[in-house]
């Protein structure tokens, strides 16, 4: 879209959705999953005032709202690669809670000047970020110990979480590069960057539970064969 012979711009936008596709028949936990809403946006702005500068602004931004992928226990037959009789890939019977975002914005700004000999090249991005995604790992409901437990056999509930609240990136490159004819040309670069993130990682209370209930359970003893050393060994102690 040009403003005039020196300044242009451009702005594209972008999005894509989907209908739930699969449901949970239980209760509990998400009912409704695999839908999203994917929107995102870009504005670009390009001024170029004589061949010898130019410079490209550059601002963006996505809102992703998802399910993370799933995870379906035992739907596949022992010793083969078939699913199981009778599955249903619209139906996911579940007790956990599945939910995926992720929300980027950013900016660039691209600076050029073309110079006798040589172009130089000034790039400055910046870039975040904030990702949550939480999902039922043991891929179904219940448990050997919270009944009822299905599809089939479910050793323990466990549900994950993941998230990065909240990232930030600042980047800087210089660049030269040269323009000269001739079968040797080259480029030499420099850059830095700046992070700045917190991540953390959880794991659902009732998988901590489960796992106190098995280690709470006591060891049994050992009943010692007649004629077997322990395989405990004793080192003597060295005197110099």
């Amino acid at each position: 879209m040009p403003f005039s012979d020196t300044v242009a711009a451009r702005v594209s936008v972008q999005s894509q959705n989907r209908d739930d596709r699969v449901h949970n028949p239980r209760p509990t936990g998400t009912r409704d999953l695999e839908g999203y809403n994917d929107n995102a946006g870009r504005v670009q702005l390009l001024i170029q005032p004589n061949k010898q500068f130019s410079a490209l602004f550059n601002l963006h931004a996505r809102d992703l709202d998802n399910n993370a992928t799933l995870f379906r226990a035992n739907i596949i037959k022992q010793g083969t690669n078939e699913l199981v009789d009778g599955f249903d890939y619209g139906s996911y019977p579940t007790d956990g809670v599945n939910k995926q975002t992720l929300k980027t914005k950013g900016a660039s700004m691209r600076l050029r000047w073309n110079l006798d000999g040589v172009t130089l090249h000034s790039i400055t991005g910046y870039e975040s970020a904030d990702f949550y995604s939480r999902a039922d790992v043991d891929g179904g409901f219940g448990a050997v110990y919270a009944q009822p437990m299905g599809p089939g056999y479910i050793p323990f509930v466990v549900e994950t979480a993941d998230l990065l609240p909240s990232h930030k990136q600042t980047t800087q490159e210089f660049r030269a590069e040269s323009n000269v004819a001739g079968l040797c040309n080259g480029s030499a670069a420099c850059s830095t960057s700046r992070n700045t993130s917190r991540s953390t990682a959880s794991v659902s209370i009732l998988w901590r539970r489960a796992t106190r209930k098995i280690r709470s359970t006591p060891p049994r003893p050992r009943t010692p064969v007649p004629g077997r050393r322990s395989a405990r060994r004793t080192t003597p102690c060295r005197t110099s």
